[in-house]
């Protein structure tokens, strides 16, 4: 079993990554468009590790669409540091569910649109 310490160290690698890379940054226009499509007014984001894209995609997504949108981190061993990190620097418009969150089975009151990032090497290949 990883532990806790390394895990968030790990996932504030990855984030910081995501970061400094902008590699989701041609998905903003698409993600806009499905978002608005579905009538969401929440993102549930689903293995947030440490944050993922969020603190930059965020914005963008505010930019381009003009209205706010709430963006729900979860994660199945939270970061719970880093998600409120998340959630202040966005005056609480990025939220995170504090308990454990199953990707393949989620509580019934995480509704929204459902993002998935950089995540699916911890599926079994019957999960994909």
């Amino acid at each position: 079993m990883v532990s806790k310490s390394l895990r968030d160290a790990v996932t504030d690698a990855l984030q910081f990554i995501l970061s400094l890379g902008g590699i989701y940054r041609p998905i903003v226009p698409i993600l806009n468009e499905a978002v608005e499509a579905s009538g969401a007014v929440r993102i549930v984001d689903l293995c947030s590790g440490g944050g993922g894209p969020w603190l930059w995609l965020y914005r963008l997504l505010r930019v381009s669409n003009g209205r706010d949108i709430e963006v729900c981190l979860t994660d199945k061993y939270p970061n719970i540091e880093a998600f409120e990190n998340a959630r202040r620097e966005t005056s609480s418009q990025i939220t995170f569910y504090p308990g454990f969150v199953d990707a393949a089975s989620l509580p019934r009151n995480l509704s929204g649109f459902r993002t998935i990032f950089t995540s699916f090497h911890h599926f079994t290949p019957d999960e994909k």
